[in-house]
């Protein structure tokens, strides 16, 4: 997955909603250019440049992670560990990027589209 389509997942899964969702489609549709619109999770319309950078931010991650249930966050890092042995053996859980920390993330809540 590329960065984007991984920020727009997690993004999603927080509740954020396109311009393509029915509740986004409804608040927008006095506008003549909906498509450049979000719904932010609190209800309120914002440009997509306002949805956070998951994959390059490591503070917005540790937003998502809180979301995670009990039972997601015995999983969480095993499957860490998985993606970051994927990229770098010597690599510890700590020390892991947003990037990697997203992945994780979407694997976790499993809506990770991957090679697999």
């Amino acid at each position: 997955m590329s960065d984007e389509e991984i920020n727009k997942e997690i993004a999603e899964h927080l509740g954020w909603k396109w311009f393509d969702h029915p509740d986004t489609r409804e608040r927008t549709k006095t506008f003549t250019l909906s498509d450049k619109w979000v719904l932010n999770p609190a209800g309120e319309l914002v440009f997509p440049h306002s949805v956070p950078n998951y994959c390059g931010d490591l503070n917005a991650m540790h937003e998502a992670e809180k979301v995670l249930t009990d039972v997601q966050c015995l999983f969480y890092p095993d499957n860490m560990r998985e993606v970051i042995t994927e990229h770098d053996a010597s690599r510890r859980t700590w020390h892991s990027t947003a990037r990697q920390r997203a992945e994780a993330f979407l694997r976790t809540v499993g809506k990770w589209r991957g090679e697999e």
